[in-house]
């Protein structure tokens, strides 16, 4: 979630308007995407930081798993 979460404030300005396609070999970070929260606390907050990023630059993610 951590990796997602830098890749995507990394290159925030880079991706606005821009679809983008992630891969994660983590089904609990899919999971938390496709659920749009996890229980554990810090992978929610986590969670929370990109889904604003994905508002704030009209970046719509799409999460791919294994």
């Amino acid at each position: 979630m951590m990796a997602v979460l830098g890749a995507l404030k990394s290159w925030e300005d880079l991706l606005s308007k821009q679809c983008v396609v992630l891969f994660t070999d983590s089904e609990a970070v899919r999971g938390a995407f496709l659920k749009s929260w996890s229980a554990k606390e810090d992978s929610d907050l986590l969670t929370s930081l990109i889904f604003d990023i994905e508002a704030r630059f009209e970046v719509p993610v799409w999460i791919q798993g294994p």
